[in-house]
């Protein structure tokens, strides 16, 4: 995968703050009783506090008046119960992505297009966040499909002719 099309580093120099703190999601319940500064926003994604190290922590914290919390999911979790705002978000089945093997080494991607449209995939969420925000140079014009194309044709996958068109037309490759 070409980890800087999926990441983008590039975007941090248009930040005020190029050096934004990173928080373990395992972490945060901790990070929330403790972090200095302190959190005032958290938007959960991909995520819920059954995943964090110590359940628990942070459940104070949740509750609390001065600390905006976003949770985008799938199902409505115990997480939710502690959001202000709670947003829909799809399955696999719901938008295209390339699809890697979770948990193991391997290298056969697999491309998976939307079969329903329901609820928003984490990409466009960001992208409409990003622009509400006024970061309008940013990745909020650059299309779910393009970054997931852009993703997968590392120069790697490139000389080994994975080309996005042919797992598309192939399916799963290595």
């Amino acid at each position: 995968m070409n980890h800087a099309k999926l990441e983008r580093p590039d975007l941090l120099k248009l930040s005020r703050n190029p050096n934004p703190r990173t928080i373990n999601m395992v972490a945060i319940g901790d990070a929330l009783l403790g972090a200095a500064p302190p959190i005032r926003a958290l938007y959960v994604y991909n995520s819920n506090r059954s995943q964090w190290r110590r359940v628990g922590q942070g459940r104070e914290r949740l509750l609390a008046r001065d600390l905006f919390t976003v949770v985008h999911e799938q199902f409505f979790t115990d997480t939710c119960d502690y959001a202000d705002i709670v947003l829909p978000a799809t399955t696999q089945l719901e938008h295209y992505d390339v699809h890697t093997a979770y948990g193991t080494c391997t290298s056969w991607p697999t491309p998976g297009d939307r079969a329903a449209r329901e609820a928003l995939p984490n990409s466009e969420a960001f992208r409409r966040l990003a622009a509400r925000m006024g970061f309008t140079r940013t990745a909020s014009g650059i299309p779910t499909r393009t970054s997931a194309d852009q993703a997968i044709e590392s120069a790697e996958a490139v000389d080994a002719g994975n080309r996005v068109e042919s797992l598309k037309k192939k399916g799963w490759q290595r």
